[in-house]
């Protein structure tokens, strides 16, 4: 039986490793690409991945031996890597707020721990990974991201009690109409 698990998951690993898709988007500038499987978004693929992390570790918590655990933890480092290299910042903030949230839950006592060790990795987190971030709030794609916010708002406090109606065109046409407003 165990015999039977270990050759899983050393297949899974295989397959993972061979036929995963690598397909990458090469318009991000000269030496930043960006991975998306076949989804062609890479912000999507790496919301795809992040849910599949919390199997990761329930898998390393049930495992019973070296062997088991330490493929579960290659596996998840394969996830991982494909999340980092998807360069989705909203996917980076994820992993580390779901790590400290579930440590926090798991033991209280580690957030210190979790907060120096995450400190102490700073300093080997790639160049572009740290550039991207830095980006964050002054690029077009979160600009445009924020201004859909805000409009959503307005929209929001405008139509708070009936709401805009139940198909999706009648957002559209009210969006368009906010997000061409400009007050005086």
């Amino acid at each position: 039986h165990n015999r039977m698990e270990d050759d899983t998951h050393i297949k899974c690993s295989n397959l993972i490793i061979k036929k995963m898709p690598l397909l990458i988007d090469l318009n991000m500038g000269q030496y930043l690409s960006r991975v998306y499987s076949t989804l062609g978004n890479p912000n999507i693929y790496a919301g795809v991945l992040i849910m599949t992390l919390p199997f990761y570790v329930l898998m390393y918590l049930e495992q019973d031996t070296f062997v088991k655990r330490f493929l579960t933890v290659l596996m998840g480092l394969l996830v991982l890597c494909n999340v980092a290299l998807t360069y989705s910042r909203p996917a980076y903030i994820a992993v580390v707020l779901s790590m400290v949230v579930f440590l926090v839950l798991k033991n209280k006592k580690m957030l210190p721990v979790v907060l120096l060790v995450g400190e102490l990795l700073l300093p080997i987190i790639p160049s572009d990974i740290i550039k991207r971030l830095l980006t964050l709030g002054k690029d077009t794609s979160s600009l445009y991201r924020f201004n859909i916010w805000e409009t959503s708002v307005k929209i929001i406090k405008d139509n708070w009690l009936l709401g805009l109606g139940i198909n999706t065109e009648n957002f559209k046409i009210v969006f368009s109409n906010y997000s061409r407003y400009t007050p005086p």
